[in-house]
């Protein structure tokens, strides 16, 4: 039996495989597997790659210009060499004078009878003639009074604030207000030609007054009549 198992194998078996023939198998032997025919198969893990966790992106400073200091100070900077660098002001120019509302405006004061006066209103350049007993506007600002000794200008019972002499030189507002306060009474008598007043109305203006000429009287007691030429500014 051995013999014919060992023929039917031998006939089998292709010649020049890679197969070795089986050796015959004694009877009671177990069969031998050869380790280099039989090669167990090989399970291959899949290796599992892990990236690091993105890092948090840094902020990178300012950059700087190539034309700058970085070790410069953010203090203000002396001016370019070659200049001062001081301010130059102008002086503020004085303020103009002011311009007055009329200029050399003439004005006669009459003395028509004894105790008769003339009132006069600088502003407007009007003039009221009363008894002395009589009354006048409200704005009045001099009186001429013929009544009494001489002739009298006055700012007696009127609305003018001040009164007084001055001089030819005295040409502006400020002048003039600085006369009328510092030379102020309430009455100014026997007036010459070429007299120069200086007043403060009662609307707070200033007026520049000068006597021009003496008039003789209509009668033989009465005094002489005044022409003026008058200056006035509202405003200063």
């Amino acid at each position: 039996m051995t013999g014919i198992i060992g023929i039917v194998l031998a006939v089998l078996t292709p010649q020049g495989g890679g197969c070795q023939p089986l050796r015959s198998l004694q009877p009671g032997s177990s069969p031998v597997i050869s380790s280099s025919s039989a090669t167990p198969a090989t399970t291959t893990t899949p290796a599992i790659t892990t990236e690091p966790p993105a890092s948090t992106p840094s902020i990178a400073p300012p950059a700087v210009p190539s034309s700058a200091d970085p070790h410069r100070s953010n203090a203000p900077q002396p001016p370019p060499s070659g200049g001062s660098g001081a301010i130059t002001t102008r002086p503020l120019a004085p303020p103009e004078p002011p311009s007055p509302s009329y200029t050399a405006q003439p004005v006669r004061l009459d003395a028509k009878s004894w105790c008769e006066y003339g009132a006069l209103d600088i502003e407007t350049r009007a003039v009221e003639y009363h008894e002395v007993a009589d009354g006048h506007s409200p704005g009045i600002d001099l009186i001429y009074d013929g009544c009494g000794d001489g002739a009298t200008l006055t700012t007696k019972r009127t609305s003018g604030q001040a009164l007084g002499r001055s001089s030819p030189s005295t040409t502006s507002a400020e002048q003039c207000r600085q006369d009328a306060q510092s030379q102020n009474t309430e009455a100014i008598q026997g007036v010459p030609a070429g007299q120069v007043l200086c007043m403060v109305t009662g609307e707070g203006g200033v007026a520049r007054i000068v006597v021009t000429k003496l008039v003789q009287p209509y009668t033989e007691d009465g005094a002489p009549s005044l022409e003026l030429e008058i200056t006035y500014w509202a405003t200063l």
